[in-house]
């Protein structure tokens, strides 16, 4: 008899994205939501509520004009820093 985390690890199948890469520099699908009190905005597979309209707007006009560029700040946690000091 196998000792269960052998036969685990022999028993996982993985699978891997075979879609296309996402194409640097192009935008992720954009949906916005308005709620009684702001706005969720679901960029690809993240989402972001904003209070404001202006708030909104000044996030999506940066992602528009540059996704690459937002998707880093994003991922470097720096998006709303830089853009707060702006």
């Amino acid at each position: 008899m196998q000792p269960v985390d052998e036969y685990i690890r022999n028993s996982i199948s993985v699978s891997y994205n075979t879609a296309e890469p996402h194409t640097p520099n192009s935008m992720r699908n954009v949906e916005i939501r308005q709620l009684n009190r702001g706005y969720i905005v679901d960029v690809g597979c993240h989402s972001f509520a904003f209070s404001t309209k202006e708030e909104m707007m000044k996030y999506l006009t940066t992602y528009i004009d540059n996704p690459q560029e937002t998707e880093k700040f994003f991922n470097e946690g720096l998006l709303f820093e830089q853009k707060e000091n702006n």
